[in-house]
């Protein structure tokens, strides 16, 4: 999806200037990453808005190459025109960012796609040397936009920076399946760490397990990603949660229909797990199991040879233990990498945690696109800073949501007649608009909403304000 999205938006923008796009890169850089997120926090605090815009760079291959190893270096400020300040030049316009790329030796050309935080704007001059007091970009107010700090752009972990390449003279190449178009896969993908590998040094942050048996593979954690159907944390709420590490000793795989990888979390409602899936016989609150049923629409068995850990928010407090994930029972698990004491080792215990304490509880993995996923190493580095995430129970802005992302919510009033209505979600402070032609599948004489029924939908700014698109209910 996050291809298909970059490919349109710059078809669109780029009709005729291209014939042919090459490849895309993702571009990954831990350090200057965990500087972009301090300078993330601090424009969030201080303009209590989101200003972050995707805008285009363009710029020479060799130059392209630099920005890669250093980021957007101000010192090759003024190369190309000081009109509105010197500094780093950035785009909403794709063909005007296209007026400064240049063919390479085989006719092709590159862009970026950056993530940019601007700020506080003002129009800016030849005469700026460095951002006017009290603003943080300048601007032409159309379309450019002039950054005055290295830290206000990057690639990174977080905020993704792509980087196209494309020429003039071959027709766009597309795969054909079945009747479907189906783009290339971004399967470039560069990623650049400070130290160049995973250390164990610590051992407090070991992101490899290996199994009691000889000949069963590791678990290696490479990366760590809150999947894309959460509950929004809500503190006076309990939750129930698990961690996917492998399945028929695979890192990588598919049960009934859902795909899923080593590292991706799952979080849940406990009091919607226990309204909206099937008890089992002999067996109590069986929390976790229930958990993994409402994921996979099967119940746990030991022939899956599935290894997972499972985790709890329960009355404020985070817990570590499960009868149905973290034990290695001979009964209805084949879990050889736990002990019999159902609890998580501290480096597990460590990495859920910092997950959820700097990307869950305070919602910051709403602003993420749904696929994104957070390397282990920097996890880790945030995990041994001393700056703590605080819990928010509301999220001030929904602008600050990804437009990729699908929310979760309770109908809490709906017209028949008028064919409209109102859904409460976690986490923001009003109520979400939903018009009957928002509802999948519903023709007019059948789209209603229940009272009380659990929805999934995205949402979309309107003239009248945000409301919700492809609606559709939620399975029980």
């Amino acid at each position: 999806h996050e291809y298909k999205s970059i490919v349109s938006n710059f078809d669109q923008a780029m009709k005729g200037k291209y014939t042919n796009i090459i490849k895309i890169e993702r571009i990954q850089n831990e350090r200057w990453y965990m500087q972009y997120l301090a300078h993330s926090k601090d424009f969030r605090k201080r303009l209590e808005m989101n200003t972050e815009k995707r805008l285009y760079h363009g710029c020479p291959e060799q130059a392209a190459n630099a920005i890669i190893a250093d980021c957007f270096n101000r010192s090759y400020a003024g190369v190309n025109g000081t009109v509105y300040g010197v500094g780093v030049y950035f785009s909403s316009d794709a063909t005007y960012s296209h007026g400064y790329t240049k063919p390479n030796a085989s006719g092709e050309r590159c862009m970026f796609l950056s993530r940019v935080l601007v700020g506080k704007t003002t129009k800016g001059n030849s005469t700026m040397r460095t951002r006017p007091l009290g603003f943080d970009s300048t601007t032409d107010e159309k379309h450019i936009f002039v950054t005055y700090h290295d830290a206000q752009a990057l690639a990174d972990l977080k905020r993704q920076n792509f980087l196209l390449q494309f020429d003039h003279r071959r027709t766009l190449t597309v795969i054909e399946e079945s009747n479907a178009t189906v783009y290339q896969p971004m399967n470039d993908v560069r990623f650049y760490s400070l130290d160049g590998g995973v250390t164990h040094k610590d051992s407090d942050w070991a992101n490899e397990f290996r199994s009691r048996v000889l000949g069963k593979p590791s678990i290696k954690i490479k990366s760590i990603h809150i999947h894309h159907t959460p509950d929004i944390f809500d503190p006076d709420e309990d939750y129930v949660g698990l961690i996917v590490y492998l399945c028929d000793e695979k890192n990588h795989f598919i049960l009934n229909n859902v795909h899923s990888q080593t590292g991706d979390i799952y979080i849940r409602r406990s009091s919607w797990i226990f309204d909206n899936t099937p008890k089992r016989r002999k067996r109590k609150a069986y929390v976790h199991g229930r958990l993994f049923y409402s994921i996979f629409r099967c119940w746990k068995k030991k022939k899956m040879n599935l290894v997972g850990a499972g985790f709890s928010y329960c009355k404020g407090t985070w817990k570590f233990n499960s009868r149905t994930l973290n034990t290695m029972s001979p009964n209805n698990n084949d879990d050889t990498y736990h002990n019999t004491d159902r609890k998580l080792s501290i480096s597990e215990e460590r990495i859920i945690r910092t997950m959820c304490c700097y990307f869950y509880i305070n919602h910051e993995w709403l602003a993420m696109p749904p696929e994104e996923r957070i390397p282990f190493h920097a996890l880790k580095q945030l995990g041994l800073t001393e700056e703590k995430s605080q819990i928010s129970g509301r999220v001030n802005d929904i602008s600050e949501v990804d437009p990729d992302r699908r929310l979760r919510g309770k109908v809490i009033w709906f017209d028949v007649q008028k064919g409209y209505g109102f859904i409460d979600v976690t986490g923001f402070q009003v109520g979400m608009f939903v018009h009957w032609t928002a509802i999948d599948g519903m023709t007019r004489r059948r789209a209603f909403l229940k009272h009380g029924e659990d929805v999934e939908f995205h949402v979309v700014q309107s003239d009248r304000g945000w409301k919700t698109r492809k609606l559709t209910r939620l399975k029980p």
